[in-house]
């Protein structure tokens, strides 16, 4: 409605109406992309990014597809303040800071962000670029077992955390850093430490500071639906860098009291911290959505330094004497013989003074497997 006004043309408004519906979203991609495994949009409020994860997973997992464009996007139309009352979400100070002391609510944010799903070894022997690692990914609901509808729920979140961090067989000590769903909101922030640390405490009998704990709220505000793919991504960014990122500058100062964190084991940093041990990152990401449906999802590091596929062609042309004796396919197709031609004389020109050193054969092999995928 804010992008046109055909309500003279019914054939107009409906067309409008489909391509405007969230509806819409997957079906639209999958058609222009010709994609033919599962698309559907789905809103379960805050948590609609992780609750898609979760589905695209699960999909993967069962062999219903092998790749899974996981998308999330939440633009507020038209781009306006808004009205802060007391008892609602939104700071009446237009900042978020979540589990500060002066914390008073959120502010609104705007986010679009599509994460390419895939199985790890697929995505090895593709030689794709892989940024981190799902270890587990759990949604639940808290049911009618809290105060009201909108409100979240201590026992709903603890169970879907300590489901994640199992089902990833995974140590609350493992875990370094959680991106925290963290509103800002007085009811919200003290109710999330109090699931978090009655996990870690239960599953762990250490109360050492050893997790950090931050939000992304804090940089951009809550993106609605899209605000757990949000916190992901920034939780992926940083176990590429390993580095423990901090709430944004001057944003917390000191917890809120109603927070408990000297009987836990995490702690709160303003500051960047690099991530100094050997052993693998892990980190986990809430996403908490009004109406209570939770998610929870633990991501590793991907340290492999290079390619299987690099590794191996390079010891190939290390193990033959002659490159002679090393041979490829390189397939060609085209939509009509002329096109086909020119492709084939384009390569045969590339290739005539191609001297076959080992780099140069290492570039053939990728030539050849491009032309073939």
């Amino acid at each position: 409605n804010y992008l046109s006004n055909n309500e003279n043309d019914p054939a107009k408004e409906y067309n409008n109406e489909i391509n405007t519906s969230s509806g819409s979203a997957a079906t639209r991609i999958a058609y222009h992309l010709n994609l033919k495994g599962p698309a559907l949009s789905l809103n379960s409020a805050c948590s609609s990014s992780l609750t898609a994860l979760k589905i695209a997973w699960n999909s993967i997992q069962c062999g219903d597809c092998d790749v899974a464009i996981v998308g999330a996007a939440s633009i507020r139309l038209p781009q306006s303040g808004y009205i802060a009352q007391p008892g609602l979400i939104f700071s009446a100070k237009g900042m978020c800071r979540p589990f500060d002391h002066n914390s008073d609510g959120t502010i609104i944010g705007n986010s679009v962000s599509v994460i390419i799903l895939k199985r790890l070894s697929d995505a090895i022997s593709d030689q794709n670029p892989i940024s981190a690692i799902i270890k587990s990914i759990e949604i639940n609901n808290d049911g009618n077992n809290k105060i009201g509808y909108t409100a979240p729920s201590v026992d709903g979140q603890y169970n879907v955390i300590k489901k994640a961090i199992q089902s990833a067989d995974l140590l609350p000590t493992d875990i370094s850093f959680i991106e925290a769903h963290g509103t800002a909101t007085k009811l919200g922030d003290p109710i999330e430490i109090k699931a978090l640390t009655k996990v870690f405490n239960e599953l762990s009998s250490t109360t050492e500071k050893h997790c950090a704990i931050s939000s992304v709220k804090s940089n951009i505000g809550h993106c609605n639906i899209a605000a757990g793919f949000a916190g992901l991504i920034k939780t992926v960014k940083a176990l590429e860098n390993h580095v423990i990122p901090p709430m944004a500058k001057g944003y917390f100062e000191k917890a809120n009291p109603l927070i408990n964190l000297s009987s836990s084991p995490f702690y709160i940093t303003s500051e960047l911290q690099n991530f100094n041990n050997k052993k693998t990152m892990y980190a986990g990401v809430s996403s908490f959505g009004i109406g209570g449906t939770n998610g929870h999802c633990i991501l590793a590091e991907y340290n492999k330094k290079s390619s299987d596929f690099k590794d191996e062609m390079l010891s190939i042309t290390e193990n033959t004497k002659n490159t002679e004796n090393i041979r490829v396919i390189l397939p060609f197709s085209a939509k009509s013989i002329n096109s086909l031609n020119y492709i084939k004389k384009q390569f045969k020109n590339y290739f005539k003074n191609y001297d076959l050193t080992k780099q140069n054969m290492y570039n053939l092999c990728n030539i050849a497997r491009t032309l073939q995928m």
